[in-house]
């Protein structure tokens, strides 16, 4: 399983991660990279977040950010690709 270990944030301290956070969950997905966040719910159009001006996701950016959407989106599909994250529902060939 791929990850940081957790123990220095029990502790208090910073996880200092230099990569990004990926998951994937019944067809929902989602990239966070800093304060930037990318989210699809159910092969909808990706969304785009600044996490740290816009703690609630009220305020998608992703048409001002087309850049960022492409770089995240296309690390996002890679990290699918190497672990394995099978299209939802489950045999459904389509992804946008």
């Amino acid at each position: 399983m791929e990850g940081v270990s957790l123990v220095p944030a029990f502790a208090g301290q910073s996880l200092n991660r230099s990569n990004p956070i990926f998951w994937e969950h019944e067809g929902n997905r989602s990239i966070r990279v800093g304060d930037w966040k990318l989210v699809s719910k159910h092969a909808g159009d990706w969304e785009l977040y600044d996490i740290a001006a816009d703690r609630t996701e009220m305020h998608d950016l992703a048409t001002q950010e087309p850049a960022r959407v492409k770089e995240m989106s296309s690390k996002w599909e890679a990290w699918a690709g190497r672990v394995g994250v099978r299209p939802w529902p489950l045999g459904d060939k389509k992804r946008k």
